[in-house]
């Protein structure tokens, strides 16, 4: 969370005429980069940014997108010893890490009575709910972590291919896991569920509400504002995708405060107003 506000502060601080401009862009791509080298799927995400960026230059308006662009090649530049060092353990290029597979097999399991959250390995030779998966998962023995992760994304396509309906639902529960750390495969019903449902039930509620004024009247949120929203959906997008948990939402969680705040500041006016006693009178008589 403190990487992506240092991201976010100096992303923002470049497109409000600073004079350290330089010093805004460095500091925010070696934010954002430290973010990727924390969790690996946000370098992904930085080179979604660059090609989605590159790619809106031809929209008028997107033009300002230009100042950002710089911040999302420099914090790939940042990446690259980490890249260079995956490459000549896998020699993949663009090898981020091997986690994904796992992930992404687990939201494909076209099994019934699950909802496409994550399990451990350990967990399908113990617990006889998992007794399906046993056998995919022996014959993984023996593999690379590299052959076992490519293993694992070869049959989560299959699975999904075959079951695309099934992975709707998963997908559906994941963004459930995302934002309320609900629901989860063979779990028993627990207190600890209101702890993440109460306080992000209105972290959502208020987001989705600052959306209706924000596209009423687009032209009063900054350029920066909405480019960083932009980047918080491919975040959560490309998350909601694979096997997740709350954490993965909770460093958008600043994003997500910021945008309502100043919706909430910068656009809308809330006053109560109390009705005089002649008017009060006139509608008892009437």
């Amino acid at each position: 969370m403190f990487l992506i506000c240092g991201f976010m502060y100096h992303f923002c601080a470049l497109y409000n005429g600073s004079r350290n401009s330089r010093i805004h862009l460095f500091a925010a791509s070696v934010f954002l980069a430290y973010l990727a080298l924390t969790k690996v799927f946000f370098g992904y995400v930085i080179s979604s940014a660059i090609a989605l960026s590159v790619l809106s230059l031809v929209w008028r308006r997107a033009r300002r997108i230009r100042i950002a662009i710089p911040v999302f090649l420099l914090a790939l530049i940042w990446c690259a010893p980490y890249l260079l060092h995956t490459y000549s353990l896998t020699g993949k290029p663009f090898y981020w890490g091997t986690s994904g597979g796992l992930s992404l097999y687990w939201m494909s399991s076209p099994f019934p009575n699950e909802y496409g959250s994550w399990f451990p390995v350990k967990d399908v030779i113990e617990r006889p709910e998992l007794t399906p998966h046993r056998q995919f998962f022996r014959s993984l023995e023996g593999l690379t972590d590299v052959k076992r992760d490519e293993a694992l994304v070869a049959q989560a396509i299959r699975n999904i291919a075959r079951n695309p309906g099934k992975f709707a639902v998963h997908w559906a529960a994941n963004v459930g896991r995302l934002f309320f750390s609900y629901p989860f495969s063979f779990s028993q019903q627990s207190l600890s569920t209101y702890f993440y449902l109460a306080p992000n039930m209105f972290v959502v509620t208020l987001f989705i509400l600052s959306l209706i004024p924000a596209f009423l009247k687009p032209e009063a949120i900054p350029f920066e504002l909405w480019a960083l929203m932009a980047f918080g959906i491919l975040v959560f997008g490309g998350s909601s995708l694979l096997s997740a948990y709350d954490r993965q939402f909770r460093p958008l969680v600043p994003l997500v405060f910021l945008w309502t705040t100043f919706v909430g500041v910068r656009i809308l006016h809330i006053e109560l107003r109390k009705e005089s006693s002649m008017s009060v009178n006139s509608a008892a008589g009437a």
